[in-house]
């Protein structure tokens, strides 16, 4: 291990320091070292690099979240002037699974006290105005299960703003899409964002995603894993060329990019090898994705959690003695 190594493990655990940090589960120095060493030895260096290089841009920490929320009170995009908006406002608390729009509406409520001495309710069907907050969206499909059935009781005609700090375009347009169509009192739905980030598979090339292309068909292991994927996968084709609506990389350059691509299938697919054979159908190396390939492959995390639909490799196993593979991240389980 080269003094760069430990350099570059230093900054990244400086980056992460509040990740899960009330429990004492933010990275140190040595989790990162002993993370990175299952990787390729002349690909650990570059690793560090890109994904101090990825975190600079897309990890959330908890001052973020915080300056996010604050600025949703005197947004007038949001609240077209209405000095009355919030007062007649209702954030939804409807979340099937996990904990993220609780905490954020916590934190909102604090917030708006605290600024504008408003007790802004929660699931309040008198009101015909309604907030959903949430930090990040991925594939849309748990917004649509959870306000599906919501929009069945809705008031007639009321307004619904969707707010996330963070959306991946394809997941939501899908989202508002099947949400369209399961509208039957007519709620007026608006998407906010702050940051929208592309996986379209017109704009490939410039996606936010690790998306491998035909490159990694010349791993046998690759190949044995596409096999039980059907023929509905798109790998990345490097020859594509963005168009005028594409977003832009957060990588660093196209070499680098394949390389995590390729590290980070391996290393789940590594990972997916040691599963029992019941449960390995259900998992993807690059993160959960309901559709074929290799997963979804965000690039996206909080402070608070690493989303399951980043790489295995981010978040798999403990730092406790598991044997299947090292994490960067624990992260934390809900029961459904």
């Amino acid at each position: 291990m080269n003094i760069e190594q430990q350099d570059l493990a230093e900054e990244m655990a400086k980056k992460l320091k509040d990740y899960r940090q009330s429990e004492g589960l933010n990275p140190k120095k040595e989790n990162i070292l002993k993370w990175v060493a299952q990787f390729s030895e002349e690909n650990r260096l570059l690793i560090l690099e890109e994904m101090i290089h990825i975190f600079e841009q897309r990890y959330l920490c908890e001052n973020e979240l915080d300056r996010f929320l604050n600025g949703l009170i005197s947004n007038t995009n949001l609240t077209k002037n209405n000095p009355n908006f919030w007062e007649e406002a209702s954030l939804l608390q409807i979340q099937k699974n996990g904990k993220s729009q609780e905490l954020m509406n916590e934190k909102f409520k604090q917030i708006i006290k605290q600024e504008k001495n408003i007790d802004i309710s929660i699931n309040d069907l008198t009101k015909k105005h309604f907030i959903h907050l949430d930090d990040f969206l991925f594939t849309g499909n748990r917004l649509k299960t959870d306000l599906i059935d919501w929009l069945k009781t809705a008031p007639k005609d009321a307004s619904l703003d969707i707010i996330y700090i963070a959306y991946y375009k394809n997941g939501q347009y899908h989202a508002n899409q099947e949400l369209g169509t399961e509208n039957p009192n007519n709620i007026k739905i608006t998407f906010w964002r702050l940051e929208e980030l592309e996986n379209n598979p017109n704009c490939q090339n410039v996606s936010e995603v690790l998306w491998p292309s035909e490159k990694c068909l010349t791993n046998p292991d690759v190949l044995a894993y596409l096999k039980t994927q059907g023929t509905n996968y798109i790998l990345r084709d490097t020859n594509q060329i963005a168009n005028a609506h594409c977003g832009k990389t957060i990588f660093s350059s196209e070499t680098n990019r394949a390389i995590l691509e390729e590290e980070f299938t391996l290393a789940g697919l590594n990972i997916i090898s040691k599963i029992n054979e019941i449960d390995r159908k259900k998992w993807k190396p690059l993160g959960i994705s309901s559709f074929a390939g290799f997963g979804f492959g965000a690039l996206l995390f909080s402070y608070r959690n690493c989303p399951n639909n980043t790489p295995l490799a981010f978040w798999w196993g403990d730092w406790n003695g598991n044997s299947i593979w090292y994490p960067l991240f624990q992260r934390k389980t809900y029961p459904k």
